[in-house]
Order: structure tokens, then sequence, then C-alpha cells
């Protein structure tokens, strides 16, 4: 495997109690972003915390650590880019612990210092031109 990335935890939330039952493991790393509340449901009574790549254009350097692939989860259902991919690996990383032992979240605890002061950010700028999907004008929409 060349590289490896994380998938958006909206893709793979609703199979969290059913993984954990079925994998007792303890780290998951995705784009992060879940509610310090499914933290606490799912991954607190599991000891089980999830991490989050310091940013985009990491996936070769993830890909070295790699050795070998030991297991893949919901391929069919999911698809390869999104199945679960249980690997073994030396040497992983760089990593964001976005969810501590607690159910903490980090971006959870981010964004509440940011989205205060997201209109502002966007005072003055145009208004987006590609209208791709998900595109909004109403800065309160936005996701950091």
């Amino acid at each position: 495997m060349g590289a490896v990335t994380e998938t958006a935890p909206f893709r793979f939330g609703r199979y969290l109690e059913e993984w954990f039952k079925a994998s007792r493991c303890n780290i998951i790393i995705s784009k992060g972003g879940m509610k310090s509340e499914i933290y606490r449901r799912n991954f607190v009574p599991n000891e089980a915390i999830c991490l989050t790549t310091v940013g985009y254009g990491t996936g070769a350097l993830l890909g070295r650590g790699i050795k070998r692939v030991v297991a893949t989860h919901w391929i069919r259902e999911l698809g390869l880019a999104q199945g679960i991919w249980v690997l073994d690996v030396a040497h992983f990383g760089p990593f964001l612990v976005e969810s501590d032992l607690y159910g903490n979240s980090l971006f959870e605890r981010e964004n509440a210092k940011i989205s205060p002061e997201i209109e502002a950010l966007f005072a003055g700028t145009r208004l987006a031109t590609l209208r791709r999907f998900g595109e909004t004008d109403d800065k309160s929409d936005e996701l950091i």
C-alpha cells in the first residue's frame, strides 16, 4: 500500500458500536469532527481514542509506515476508499489526538473558539463562484 488517508466519520459513525464490539480496537484514525457525545458514548467505554492527520497530503508519508494489511471490513458496503482497513504498522504518523480517553474533541473545542468570529473573517470577501456541491454564501453554514 503506497499511500493511505483517513475518511470522514459520517461515513462509518453508525458502525462504531458494532465495530468496537467486534474488534476491541482502541485507536481509530479519521478526519475527526465528531461531537464529544459520540466520543463519550462509543469511545470512552472502549478506552479508545480518535486520531487525525496533521494535514492533507500526508498519505504517502503515512503509507511508508504500513507493513501489511491484516483485514478489511465493510468494503462491499462502503467501497475500497471508505471501508475499514486493519493495518500492521510501524513508525506510523504523525497524528493529532482528536478525542482523548475522556471523550473530549479537539475540533469541537477549537471550533467553539473560531465560530463566533466566522462572520468577521469573511467580511468583505467575494461570493463563492464555483458553486460546487456544498458551497454556500451563508457564512454561518461554513465548517472549518
